[in-house]
């Protein structure tokens, strides 16, 4: 007898579990990194969803939770299941978590540095996005410049190989282009940060990084 009623409790606990699946709350915000870069899903309890990218425009649709799917847009085949605590994309190697992947934050800036430290070439490898550094490479911005004392040319398509005279203050040079301020400081991370002021805008900021003499070659070939 006690051998029935261990077999008929399994049966029902078996029984039970895609019920208790169905209550796992994954409401609330999800992320995943592509590119450097985070994308944020947030599954609503009103069961309305938005996903965001830096470099795309908001989606937004409905969701559905269904025995550890999530089913999004009243769509038959499921868009993410839930594994190990985490969102996984069906049929992809794309993990969304409760954690905001680490993105590129700048360093502080230094003062007082030898402005010889600024010369050489440099090209973007973050561009700050509505106060979030993104990779250069992502936003397809090949913003470059070339420093020779006070003397700099700014290049990619968005200056076009400009040559601008500077002015040395506090360890940071500093001009003007088109109307617009002109600030290039080093940073703690050995990074170059360029900020272009325009009195009617807010400042567009790239940070740069060292690159070498093959790779102006290369651009100069262009």
């Amino acid at each position: 007898m006690k051998r029935y009623i261990a077999l008929i409790l399994a049966c029902l606990l078996l029984a039970a579990l895609p019920a208790l699946a169905e209550t796992e709350d994954v409401s609330g915000e999800w992320y995943t990194g592509i590119n450097g870069a985070a994308a944020l899903l947030t599954l609503k309890a009103d069961g309305s969803y938005t996903i965001s990218y830096p470099t795309a425009e908001t989606a937004k649709g409905t969701w559905r939770y269904d025995d550890g799917y999530i089913y999004l847009d009243g769509e038959d085949l499921p868009a993410l299941m839930t594994i190990d605590g985490q969102l996984k994309l069906c049929g992809e190697a794309v993990f969304f978590t409760r954690e905001r992947p680490a993105t590129y934050a700048p360093a502080e800036v230094l003062e007082g540095i030898y402005i010889g430290e600024l010369s050489g070439y440099w090209k973007a490898a973050y561009v700050d996005k509505e106060g979030t550094p993104l990779p250069a490479g992502l936003l397809e911005d090949e913003t470059d410049l070339y420093v020779e004392g006070t003397h700099v040319i700014l290049g990619g398509p968005e200056f076009g190989d400009t040559i601008v005279e500077m002015a040395e203050e506090n360890g940071a040079l500093s001009g003007e282009i088109g109307g617009a301020q002109v600030l290039i400081q080093q940073q703690q991370d050995g990074l170059l940060r360029l900020s272009v002021t325009s009195p009617d805008a807010p400042a567009r900021v790239w940070y740069l990084a060292a690159a070498t003499s093959a790779a102006l070659d290369t651009d100069t070939a262009k």
